[in-house]
């Protein structure tokens, strides 16, 4: 409802670990700062919230806490 909407696909990078994702994220959160505004970030999967324990799922998750991990003062907006 509220844009722009800054986007990431990480389908480029083959395989992607979970700090590859990680390091995405920040790219496109600095990015969108460089606009001068505050990025919100959602890390999409198939598996929402532990519904699927899937190695996919699980290297979203691990990106998850890794961004939470280098920011936590910002662990609501990375």
């Amino acid at each position: 409802k509220k844009g722009p909407l800054f986007l990431a696909d990480t389908t480029v990078n083959f395989n992607p670990t979970a700090e590859e994702l990680a390091d995405i994220t920040m790219m496109v959160a600095k990015e969108a700062r460089n606009f001068n505004l505050t990025p919100r970030i959602a890390m999409l999967s198939y598996s929402n919230f532990g519904s699927s324990d899937s190695p996919e799922a699980r290297l979203v998750a691990e990106a998850t806490r890794i961004l939470k991990q280098r920011n936590p003062s910002r662990s609501e907006e990375p």
